[in-house]
């Protein structure tokens, strides 16, 4: 590899020519055949690489050498394209900065291993010389680039243990979350180098768990790369979405033709096959070769290895049974199939022709075969989501959507925001911030406390902190995390505008108060929600997310008023004591904690007014008996939600009607476990808190939710918890897995894996339980159960509006197995039918390709059915006594009459007795 001054030399002149506005001239403007002819861009790069070849390195600038003699001869050579392509007309002329496709194509050229010449002839040029700032914010110089199949940003390890095992760090392009320009993470915060060229040559890439953080060689290469990366991003998941055999394949060819002979030996066939999880000895693999290698050169080309690949994709089990024994389907056949999926609805023979047309690539085609039935069920369009419910929305108007009261949503909240890893020593950032709410969260948590000096670096004393109390995690700066909050919240690439909550856990004296009144009262200014002044009096309702679009509120106590309930001692301090604000000298030393983090004493809460003054939604001790103002809200600790269910479950219900509440997790569960959100979401809590660290299965059913509408972080609750509406009757849900499809090898193990399907129901009240298929041994490509008849799992459903199924596939091991994709889908979102369930990675990165066919079946339970999984009683007596308008709304929604007698039966029947949490509507 050259040295990064000569390399820098070749490679900084072409990133100025990216940017700068250089027309790339259309083929019939072209004259000449020659290497120039007179298109700018080809006589450019000619020019530049002759200055290459003649120029030597006379200074140094960011993270490697920069030659200024170059880069005036570069200059001389912009004006020289530009003269030539002043003399085309202007109505011919694209400006390549305004072309995405072909800035991504000349962009590419630069960040991925490739092929390039300098003094010393050719040698391996690995993308471009980056400074990677580190945990302690320290720079080192490493080499950054694309992988061969363009779908990672690699990186040579900075560590040295790293480096002598070979282990390459790798981050694949569908995990980045934001790639953001400048200094605004928690590694470069660390650093505190606010000089101006070093901060526009700097930028991180910000993943759900980490980010990466690089300054370039120079300017014109920050903005490169940025640009560059952000287009990669979006392509590749629109490419993951939509699921392109085409794709597929080219990056299988890609990866597999790693010296890009444009042709594969033995040992790389073998190697791909292995990658791809196909079980095949060396001799079988030999055979296979031969079987498709036409030309007898021991090789394949890439139409060789194409048709290799169309006769592995039409090796599906299942499709014998779900064709009924038959090799091909007409279109008839096909046309009654997709009426049967869609519920009878009309599909014409004309219809079926033409998609057997479409899958086929042949317009002569009359029949549907294995493979092309095969990609007909696999595509995204056959999904076991409904489509229409991931829509804005959900289908229907999304102003009209949006327009209820902020309690009539379930609402996407994390809890802990600042967290990375556990709750006793991990690391606070930032970018948590910027991760959760790309990722459509709308209530995060900030645990504010007192700073002091050095505390974190670059603290004088004077400014609040967040942090974890009374543990070994990190600090960082409550300026910090407000910025964050204010140039992601409603930014690229989510772009989501509707209104973010921030959930604020005060621990900081009256002084810090003050100063944190003057933190948010100036960077958030006009986007903070304030309450109007008369809204004690005249407040009847909370605005709706369309009305607080681009707003931020803060939830937390106010200034306590004689007529207002005790400020809400719930909100999570069982967990961390609070130091009572005031002089800190008074205060003396705090309470010992437990180990599960229980204060032995609470202490009292003074709060700034000032700071007050910018609380819309006032944190007040819940009394479900009574109707608080619209804008006072509750906390809920997990252990005490789960009692209410238990035994106030109706009264619950109610108060979800009417006022916010906020769940959160048991202060015991110190791995950043989750509690499962279904039964608080049962009786209609809004604000059910996660760890959004940490991939377990209640987050997995959380992203399943708020996948609805968009995937704005709000999600109407269906119409029995708003009194609007009749519950849904109990059902039975049987899933019929047939069989998986192209399941990515885990990291970078060599064993093909052993595949099964798990498949858990969660819900409230007994609705929890979870079955699983049999395992497939050595095979992760097509692996199909029984033989292909597949396996049926059966689960009796008591209350369908709260339950959720979440499906998840596993590679089984010794000791403990290993997760490979999920996708979580609510009940009543499900489409029956044979459906592709799409699989997602513990980063909630789509798998290309990958995904289990099963069919769904729902049917209603009979009441004989439903009376033999829970005993005949009512619930009546849960529901206390509300104010009787309401009563008779939530009555009606219960399935009660109104004029009903006490003890008279409900829609779905239950003994008191036997509650175990969850809504009984």
């Amino acid at each position: 590899m050259p040295s990064s001054a000569n390399k820098n030399v070749f490679t900084i002149p072409r990133y100025e020519s990216l940017l700068s506005p250089i027309p790339r001239i259309p083929n019939p403007y072209m004259t000449g055949s020659g290497a120039q002819g007179t298109d700018p861009w080809k006589k450019v790069g000619a020019l530049a690489r002759a200055a290459t070849a003649n120029s030597k390195p006379t200074g140094s600038e960011g993270a490697g050498g920069n030659s200024s003699k170059a880069r005036n001869h570069w200059g001389s050579l912009l004006a020289s394209a530009r003269s030539a392509s002043s003399r085309l007309p202007p109505s011919k002329i694209k400006e390549n900065v305004e072309n995405d496709e072909i800035f991504l194509e000349e962009a590419i050229k630069l960040m991925e291993d490739q092929i390039a010449a300098d003094k010393t002839g050719k040698v391996s040029v690995k993308g471009d010389t980056f400074k990677k700032v580190n945990r302690k914010g320290k720079p080192q110089p490493t080499q950054v680039y694309l992988n061969s199949t363009r779908d990672a940003i690699c990186w040579e390890s900075t560590s040295r243990l790293n480096r002598m095992m070979g282990k390459k760090p790798i981050l694949p392009l569908d995990h980045i979350l934001r790639v953001e320009a400048g200094q605004n993470t928690t590694n470069f915060l660390r650093t505190r180098d606010k000089k101006t060229s070093v901060e526009q040559m700097s930028f991180s890439v910000v993943t759900s768990d980490r980010s990466l953080d690089l300054i370039a060689s120079s300017i014109p290469a920050q903005k490169v790369w940025v640009k560059a990366l952000r287009l990669m991003m979006h392509n590749s998941k629109d490419e993951a979405a939509g699921d392109s055999l085409q794709g597929y394949l080219n990056k299988i060819w890609n990866r597999a033709d790693e010296d890009r002979s444009g042709s594969l030996t033995h040992e790389e066939v073998c190697k791909i096959l292995e990658s791809l999880n196909i079980t095949l000895s060396k001799a079988k693999a030999k055979d296979v070769m031969k079987t498709y290698d036409t030309d007898g050169n021991n090789m394949l080309d890439k139409e060789e290895f194409l048709a290799m690949m169309d006769i592995m994709l039409s090796e599906r089990k299942e499709m014998a049974t779900i064709m009924g024994g038959k090799t091909e389907w007409n279109a008839g056949d096909l046309a009654a199939f997709l009426r049967e999926q869609g519920g009878g609805a009309p599909v014409t023979e004309d219809f079926a022709m033409s998609e057997i047309r479409r899958l086929s690539e042949d317009p002569n085609t009359t029949n549907l075969t294995v493979k092309t039935l095969g990609l007909l069920l696999d595509e995204a369009k056959n999904a076991v989501y409904n489509p229409v419910k991931l829509l804005e929305g959900a289908g229907g108007d999304l102003a009209k959507y949006m327009a209820h009261p902020l309690t009539d949503y379930y609402i996407n909240s994390s809890h802990n925001t600042y967290l990375t890893g556990d709750q006793l020593q991990g690391d606070s950032t930032v970018e948590a911030y910027t991760a959760a709410l790309q990722r459509g969260a709308r209530c995060v948590e900030l645990d504010c406390w007192d700073g002091a000096p050095g505390v974190p670096e670059g603290n004088d004393g004077s400014e609040p902190i967040i942090t974890h109390g009374h543990t070994l995690c990190t600090k960082i700066l409550f300026r910090d995390v407000i910025r964050t909050i204010k140039n992601t919240a409603f930014a690229p690439p989510a772009n989501n505008p509707y209104p973010v909550i921030l959930s604020i856990e005060m621990h900081c004296t009256l002084k810090f108060q003050q100063k944190m009144f003057r933190i948010v009262d100036g960077e958030l200014g006009e986007m903070l929600y304030r309450l109007p002044d008369d809204a004690d009096a005249t407040m009847e309702d909370l605005p709706s997310p369309e009305e607080l679009k681009h707003k931020i509120l803060l939830k937390g106590k106010r200034v306590h008023k004689p007529d207002e309930p005790d400020d809400d001692d719930d909100d999570e301090e069982e967990v961390e004591s609070t130091p009572r604000a005031g002089n800190t000298s008074q205060r003396g030393l705090q309470p010992a904690m437990s180990f599960t983090g229980k204060s032995k004493k609470k202490e009292g809460h003074d709060i700034d007014p000032d700071w007050s003054s910018l609380i819309s939604l006032a944190a007040v001790k819940a009394n479900l008996e009574k109707t608080g103002k619209p804008f006072e809200m509750s906390s809920f600790a997990e252990g005490k939600t789960k009692k209410i269910c238990e035994t106030q479950n109706g009264q619950f219900i109610r108060y979800n009607m009417r006022q916010l509440s906020r769940i959160y997790p048991f202060g015991g569960r110190i791995d950043s476990s989750n509690l499962d959100p279904c039964p608080a979401w049962g009786a209609g809590a809004q604000l059910v808190a996660l760890n959004f660290q940490t991939d377990d299965t209640p987050m997995r059913v959380n992203r399943g939710m708020f996948l609805q509408n968009a995937g704005f972080g709000y999600v109407l609750k269906p119409p029995p918890l708003l009194a609007k509406g009749q519950p849904t009757p109990p059902m039975k849900l049987t899933v019929l897995v047939y069989s998986c499809q192209r399941l990515p090898k885990l990291g970078n193990a060599r064993d093909v894996v052993d595949p099964y399907v798990k498949v858990e129901v969660l819900g409230a009240g007994k609705d929890k339980a979870t079955k699983q298929t049999s395992m497939v041994q050595d095979n992760g490509f097509n692996p199909a159960f029984n033989d292909g008849k597949g396996e049926a799992l059966e689960f009796d459903i008591l209350m369908p509006d709260a339950a959720h199924v979440c499906i998840s596939v596993w590679d089984q091991d010794v000791g403990s197995d290993d997760f490979i994709g999920v996708h979580s889908v609510p009940l009543l979102n499900i489409r029956p039918g044979i459906r592709h369930v799409p699989l997602d990675d513990a980063h909630e990165a789509r798998l290309h390709m990958a995904g289990v066919l099963c069919k769904f079946t729902i049917k209603e339970l009979t009441p004989a059915e439903a009376k033999m999984i829970r005993p005949v009683d009512s619930i009546r007596n849960l529901v206390a006594a509300p104010a009787p308008k309401q009563k008779a709304a939530v009555d009606r929604s219960l399935g009660f009459s109104p004029d009903a007698p006490p003890g008279a039966s409900s829609t779905i029947l239950d003994s008191p007795a036997e509650l175990e949490g969850g809504a009984e509507f």
